[in-house]
């Protein structure tokens, strides 16, 4: 797993410019933990750092698992992933979303969001539960529930 634990970091330094960034893997018969390290302190498990942390590294180590596979398929679905984001860190996604899907060639991502950091990008929306169309200029709008 040390490739990677490269390749998510340097996800992560895009985001956080190396003030956070996950360290050797822990596993055996006992353990199974991701060490990482943010503002100066390492903590014991991925799962104990912040939110935002938690999500970069969950998506970092995802799209580094996805890029060493032999992916027959260039189809990216992500569900919520943003949601426990604050507005910084969205934008932060956004931008490891952007690098990450031109180094996978991605032809196609579908994000299911509840927020609007996505309205400035180019796209097609899907709107659902009574979303205003007036609301998204120069958007593709090719489903629409009410």
């Amino acid at each position: 797993l040390e490739e990677t634990k490269n390749i998510a970091n340097r996800l992560l330094q895009l985001a956080f410019d190396g003030e956070f960034y996950i360290d050797d893997f822990i596993i055996n018969e006992s353990e199974f933990r991701i060490p990482c390290t943010g503002r100066g302190e390492q903590n014991h498990d991925v799962q104990t750092a912040s939110g935002g942390e938690r999500i970069m590294a969950s998506l970092a180590m995802s799209f580094a698992l996805i890029q060493q596979s032999n992916y027959q398929y260039n189809i990216i679905l992500l569900d919520e992933m943003d949601g426990e984001l604050d507005k910084r860190n969205r934008k932060l996604f956004l931008h490891i979303l952007e690098k990450q899907c031109s180094v996978l060639h991605s032809e196609q991502i579908f994000v299911i969001t509840h927020n609007n950091e996505f309205d400035s990008y180019p796209g097609d929306l899907i709107l659902l539960n009574g979303h205003d169309v007036e609301n998204y200029n120069n958007k593709n709008v090719i489903f629409q529930y009410q």
